[in-house]
């Protein structure tokens, strides 16, 4: 790549590198056409039924740890896809969870699950609940990730006062969370783009429509683990462009440019997006109507870049690239550098959830 000591934003002296690389330069990566386990049926009764596939995390041994958020259980399998056990249960007593349960981390015999209704942790070990807790924060905590016992989240910052009719994008913080109660805000950037139509009655609100537009930007977020510091990497995905930040203080460090991976909007990609606001009503609405109008009025030249980003066990860095098309597309890149690698097409129906050992594990809808 190509580097250069340029001023960012107000950020004067980051290094900002250029990388030439095009999705066509890199090596192509597949799938088997045949996965070598599914676990799951659409009928019957027992622990491969669920209602709803949340988190899907592979582990050490090559077992599989799957979530069903309508039933607030952590159902544990074999290699084999025999039946281990499950953990926890619906309910918002200690180790239950609401229908949002996040698996952030892995680790032996012990599991760190994530209530993102009750923003509380979970811990088990050997399949039984050990303990639990609730960081406090200023705000919703989402997204969360641990690195060995320290946990970062990401939340949303809110209105200060009524937001304007419009598309508005409020700020998003990043930042660490400790089991003492204690939550510490290291970065803020731009979050993610909603529409906002507020009806009035009689000069006062009586309603406030809140949706996100086609080609809407956002906000992503994964952490590293680097030795002697944590790297925060990601950013907004205006273009494609990842950030990296000191876990320590929250100090932009470093800026990654990846132009031939940007994609411009095309007259397809808007047709394709009418056609998906069209296809949510069964008439034509008023609020089909308003959704029609706003991607008229707020096509941006570039997509999104991304929507998806972590590391795996071997030190690489997955990005699911935001592509319009049937299938999900994510490109790798080596973790020390940034450099990319590979970039990987999975087939339509497939959501990639967790790399490991040079498995992928996900959830397939058809």
């Amino acid at each position: 790549p190509s580097t250069a000591e340029v001023a960012l934003g107000d950020s004067a002296g980051i290094p900002v590198r250029t990388f030439p690389h095009t999705p066509d330069d890199l090596e192509s990566w597949s799938v088997e056409a045949t996965p070598l386990l599914e676990i799951g049926s659409v009928t019957g009764e027992g622990p491969t039924v669920f209602a709803r596939v949340g988190a899907v995390r592979l582990t050490g041994d090559a077992g599989v740890i799957v979530t069903d958020e309508l039933a607030g259980e952590i159902r544990t399998f074999r290699p084999d896809g025999a039946y281990r056990g499950s953990m926890g249960g619906s309910g918002e007593g200690p180790g239950e969870f609401g229908n949002s349960i996040a698996l952030p981390r892995i680790a032996g015999d012990t599991v760190y699950a994530w209530d993102g209704r009750a923003r509380r942790m979970s811990l088990f070990f050997g399949g039984a609940f050990d303990r639990g807790w609730i960081p406090p924060s200023e705000a919703s905590v989402s997204d969360v990730t641990l690195v060995e016992d320290r946990l970062y989240g990401q939340s949303s910052i809110g209105f200060s006062g009524p937001p304007e009719t419009g598309l508005n994008r409020p700020g998003t913080r990043y930042g660490r969370l400790t089991p003492d109660g204690s939550y510490e805000s290291l970065l803020e950037v731009a979050g993610p783009e909603r529409y906002i139509d507020i009806q009035t009655s009689a000069g006062s609100i009586s309603a406030i429509a809140v949706f996100q537009t086609p080609f809407a930007r956002g906000a992503f977020f994964t952490v590293a683990d680097a030795g002697s510091h944590d790297r925060i990497l990601g950013g907004p995905n205006d273009r494609f462009v990842l950030h990296e930040w000191d876990a320590n203080d929250g100090a932009l460090v470093a800026v990654q440019r990846y132009p031939g991976f940007d994609d411009l909007v095309t007259e397809d990609d808007v047709e394709r997006a009418r056609e998906g606001i069209r296809e949510r009503y069964d008439e034509p609405l008023a609020r089909m109507r308003t959704e029609l109008e706003t991607l008229v009025e707020n096509i941006p030249e570039y997509a999104p870049a991304f929507d998806r980003i972590w590391p795996d066990d071997a030190g690489r860095l997955w990005l699911r690239h935001t592509a319009r098309v049937e299938g999900e597309e994510w490109f790798v890149l080596e973790l020390d550098d940034l450099t990319p690698i590979a970039r990987l097409k999975l087939p339509a129906g497939f959501t990639l959830k967790d790399v490991r050992d040079g498995l992928l594990a996900g959830r397939w809808r058809d």
